[in-house]
């Protein structure tokens, strides 16, 4: 009896702390190799991107707001309608864009303010989501971002006729000021990924169960901080212990 108590003390032991330990520690090395393969096997991205989809929605509706502010009653009331319609899709192609193993590896190795790389990182994607059409807002003749998905969308349903047109082309104007080329978006990101940096038993904050087979664990991008940049999710999931939410504390 007393041997099966071990046995099942020792498999708890490794299911609750050995295997998410290792799990952790996989992580923590993929993002400081920088290795998007490793990564990848490491995280569940459904779970993932509903974690970040309210500081998602949060993020464009800042830059829906601030692409509309010079637009006259008659835009302002059309954004408003679009807004409601059309933010759940621009908020799938933001987090398909930030999501990914190259983004995360770049927001855990940028310098400085955890939640302001986050918000920088899904601000970039912002300026590169695509139209109704599917084609690029970026394309030839056609502004980036939000400006020109409003534009699109706008004429494409053919709302309030010659009013409609008018909104598109003062979207536009107003985006092409701001936008800048995709190209030179992606240089941008490529370059800040930055430096290596080591990630380790310092960066951990605080830890706490969320469920039988989840935890959350408060971590810092600096090991210096005394507070946390956000909140990490681990869970059970798909045969293996894998990264299923992160909260930034913005």
């Amino acid at each position: 009896m007393k041997r099966l108590i071990f046995l099942l003390a020792v498999a708890v032991l490794g299911f609750y702390v050995a295997w998410p330990a290792w799990s952790v520690y996989r992580i923590a090395t993929a993002v400081t190799d920088q290795d998007e393969t490793a990564l990848a096997g490491k995280i569940d991205f459904a779970a993932l991107q509903e974690s970040l989809r309210p500081v998602a929605m949060t993020e464009i509706g800042k830059r829906i707001d601030k692409e509309t502010a010079s637009l006259g009653p008659l835009g302002q009331a059309v954004a408003a309608n679009l807004k409601s319609q059309m933010s759940g899709k621009i908020v799938d192609q933001v987090l398909a864009a930030v999501v990914t193993p190259r983004a995360i590896i770049r927001i855990a190795n940028e310098g400085g303010d955890l939640a302001a790389s986050v918000e920088k990182a899904m601000s970039e994607a912002t300026g590169q989501v695509k139209g109704p059409s599917g084609a690029p807002t970026d394309a030839p003749n056609r502004a980036g971002g939000l400006g020109g998905i409003f534009g699109q969308a706008v004429e494409g349903a053919e709302i309030a006729g010659v009013a409609g047109k008018a909104f598109g082309n003062m979207t536009e104007s107003n985006a092409a000021k701001s936008a800048p080329p995709a190209t030179e978006t992606v240089a941008k990101s490529e370059a800040s990924r930055g430096p290596k940096r080591t990630f380790g038993l310092g960066n951990i904050k605080g830890f706490g169960m969320a469920g039988p087979l989840s935890f959350n664990v408060a971590v810092a991008r600096d090991a210096s901080q005394s507070k946390p940049d956000a909140t990490v999710g681990m869970s059970f999931t798909g045969g293996d212990w894998k990264l299923t939410r992160v909260v930034p504390n913005l």
